[in-house]
């Protein structure tokens, strides 16, 4: 066979080969994970921010954002965060899950008597539209019109004087916020009736722990 004639042939079945082995590998029955396969959505969990529930709150995690319902629901997917404000006022972020609650929005608070956590529950219990917190909190739309622009330190000693400004815009001239004591009864008696008891260092209430464990 002429010399010119072998590497052809050589060549020609080198080829072929080359083709049926890219045609297997790439092929819809090749492998555990076809390449058309789609990524399904994870899945999106429902939560509640809750003094009382929260309705009208500002919420954003990694997916999802919007305000919380009527019933103080948020929207999340597990392992992300959720932050809350009011306009501009963060009210901080925690770990997103089916309860979240002032307590748990402020970074190293070991009850509810933090004095952080006492102000960010005077500020929703005094902004709430009907100044019932026993039927809910409501953050209305005006409220966050109010409130926009605006930041806070919760653990500033001028905290009453920061917000006196924002309180009387949504609620009228000499309105003051709620004083601490009753925002720290409020608070307890809300989570007790409504939620079992705290398991302090959890992050978990009693009903909520006897759902997940």
């Amino acid at each position: 066979m002429p010399r010119a004639d072998f590497y052809f042939k050589s060549l020609f079945l080198l080829l072929f080969a080359f083709v049926l082995v890219a045609c297997s590998s790439g092929g819809d029955g090749g492998g555990t994970n076809p390449r058309n396969t789609p990524t399904p959505d994870p899945e999106v969990l429902t939560g509640v921010f809750v003094d009382s529930p929260v309705s009208g709150a500002s919420y954003s995690t990694e997916t999802q954002s919007g305000t919380t319902n009527s019933a103080g629901e948020y929207n999340y997917v597990a392992g992300e965060s959720v932050t809350f404000s009011i306009g501009g006022i963060v009210l901080g972020t925690a770990m997103a899950g089916p309860i979240v609650t002032p307590l748990m929005l402020v970074d190293g608070a070991v009850d509810a008597n933090d004095p952080r956590v006492t102000n960010i529950v005077r500020l929703l219990m005094t902004l709430d539209s009907d100044s019932n917190p026993e039927n809910g909190i409501e953050i209305t739309a005006d409220t966050h019109d109010a409130a926009a622009g605006m930041s806070l330190d919760f653990a500033s000693a001028t905290f009453d004087a920061d917000t006196q400004a924002l309180v009387e815009a949504v609620k009228g001239t000499g309105t003051q916020l709620v004083d601490a004591g009753s925002a720290q009864d409020h608070f307890n008696t809300s989570l007790k009736t409504s939620w079992g008891t705290m398991t302090w260092g959890t992050d978990c209430w009693g009903q909520v722990c006897q759902q997940t464990n």
